[in-house]
């Protein structure tokens, strides 16, 4: 990676690119253990992880129990607040529509992700073709900066989870 790029996305994120790759990598090892390919994790501005989740929809039995969901709530309990703005998120796959909306109305406005939704329907899984960039970014009366929002790392490892 050139130097000039990985300052590019450090200054956007406020964390390296080889930080990033680095937590990708240890939440494709938690999504192996968990069985799920969907995992997610909340990190401070510092790059230090916060909390991390998995997709529990099997185990619950609840189409609601996606990963990134689950550490939102989580997350809100523990920072003692709803407004998780000072968080970064990173996902193994990029945020549904459902997820989408409730990570812009947490605050969050850094999210990385691993596979794109056309990514994971070529995998083999059903999917809305609905991009998270074209829900959080076309707002109405909020002026507030667009989501930053990185795709594309780690894809083979966590392509690899969705083989069975």
């Amino acid at each position: 990676m050139e130097k000039k790029s990985q300052n590019t996305f450090e200054n956007h994120f406020g964390i390296s690119e080889d930080r990033a790759l680095e937590i990708m990598r240890d939440l494709t090892a938690y999504a192996r253990t968990a069985g799920t390919p969907f995992t997610a994790a909340l990190l401070h501005k510092d790059g230090s992880v916060f909390l991390r989740e998995q997709n529990r929809v099997s185990q619950e039995k609840d189409a609601s129990m996606h990963a990134e969901l689950l550490l939102l709530q989580r997350g809100a309990r523990k920072a003692g607040r709803a407004d998780l703005s000072e968080f970064i998120l990173i996902t193994t796959c990029e945020p549904c529509p459902m997820c989408s909306g409730a990570i812009y109305w947490s605050g969050i406005r850094k999210v990385i992700y691993g596979l794109s939704v056309p990514e994971i329907g070529e995998a083999g899984l059903s999917q809305l073709k609905i991009r998270m960039q074209d829900i959080v970014n076309d707002r109405i009366n909020d002026e507030s900066p667009d989501m930053l929002i990185f795709g594309g790392i780690c894809n083979d490892e966590i392509r690899g989870l969705f083989k069975k």
